[in-house]
């Protein structure tokens, strides 16, 4: 389940790159990486160094990172636009049509971590999910990067504590394939989330509603 997202870099107020990002695109994410990028990179000639470095760093692999023309206004089913010049970065979110943030690159890196976007502390088990497009950015971060249990209402009343996944090397490439193959024959609803149950070995889902509780650290 991809979170899209678009930056651009400009110069003297044009833009000169559009980088399109499939998932990951989420502030916890790609914002949390860019910031990271831009406050390590202090050796670049000018914004066009800078831009082709930061192309470099993000493209690792034959999907996810592409590069598009720097149109604004450009619809690529994009939930988030990052707008980069030298020391300044800005996010809009496309779906509130609102800025996030607005500052320096330091103050970015501090942003993207703050406790707005669901920074917990590890160990530890809380009831931190409300149901806000927040905190399920948060939690689809959380699955890609690790394993965490959800515990929610299934459609009989009963609750359960599942051991999920969305991290790619946790899941086995035959379950990858079947999970694809799936996809083509269904659209899966937005008010549900896929995921790997580590325990089961299989694709399983719930509803962002049906969340009681997600416990991180002790899993």
């Amino acid at each position: 389940m991809g979170t899209r997202s678009l930056t651009y870099v400009y110069d003297n107020g044009e833009p000169i790159v559009c980088m399109y990002r499939q998932y990951d695109g989420y502030p916890t994410g790609h914002g949390a990486e860019l910031a990271e990028f831009l406050n390590k990179c202090d050796a670049y000639n000018g914004i066009g160094c800078l831009s082709a470095q930061l192309v470099a760093n993000f493209k690792t692999a034959a999907y996810n990172i592409y590069l598009h023309t720097p149109i604004l206004g450009r619809d690529d089913g994009q939930e988030y636009e990052y707008y980069v010049t030298e020391n300044y970065c800005r996010i809009y979110d496309t779906r509130k049509e609102e800025n996030l943030f607005e500052g320096s690159w330091v103050e970015l890196e501090k942003y993207c971590s703050s406790e707005k976007y669901g920074e917990v502390q590890l160990n530890t088990k809380k009831n931190i999910f409300d149901g806000s497009m927040v905190s399920q950015d948060w939690l689809k971060s959380v699955l890609l990067d690790g394993v965490a249990v959800v515990n929610f209402v299934k459609v009989d009343g009963t609750e359960r504590a599942m051991k999920c996944t969305l991290k790619e090397d946790l899941i086995p490439q035959k379950v990858h394939e079947t999970k694809r193959i799936n996809e083509m024959k269904r659209i899966t609803s937005p008010d549900v989330l896929p995921v790997y149950d580590v325990e089961t070995n299989g694709w399983r889902s719930f509803r962002w509603d049906s969340i009681k509780s997600v416990e991180i650290g002790l899993v």
